[in-house]
């Protein structure tokens, strides 16, 4: 769904696609505003996420570090603020790939974390 000019908010109801085993969401390069739900915490098989180059504001929610499989993140240019949830740390899963934009962001992150799971930290 990447570069398709979809515009407006991401919808809560994304955490009931669950049951379909989606292991991939690429919404990269479109219109998309407003928070990053919660509920895509809920995808608990998810591996690869990338919601970059979009007008997502806000923070990240800390739910993106339930799931356990998660291991590429993507979430660079975008208007995101806040704090770097440790549980994106914790979460044991993302081993490969982190990259968020820092430019309104307190990027307050326990390292730690993420040197233990070997992630290649990008921003």
């Amino acid at each position: 769904l990447s570069s398709n000019q979809l515009s407006g908010e991401i919808p809560s109801e994304i955490g009931q696609l669950d049951g379909l085993g989606l292991v991939l969401l690429d919404l990269s390069a479109n219109q998309l505003s407003g928070p990053i739900p919660s509920q895509l915490g809920q995808l608990s098989r998810l591996r690869f996420l990338d919601l970059s180059s979009n007008q997502l504001s806000g923070p990240i929610p800390s739910q993106l570090g339930q799931s356990g499989f998660l291991e590429v993140l993507d979430l660079s240019r975008n208007d995101l603020t806040g704090v770097v949830p440790s549980q994106l740390g914790q979460a044991g899963g993302l081993r490969k790939y982190l990259h968020i934009s820092a430019e309104r962001m307190f990027a307050l992150i326990l390292i730690m974390h993420f040197f233990q799971s070997q992630l290649d930290l990008l921003s």
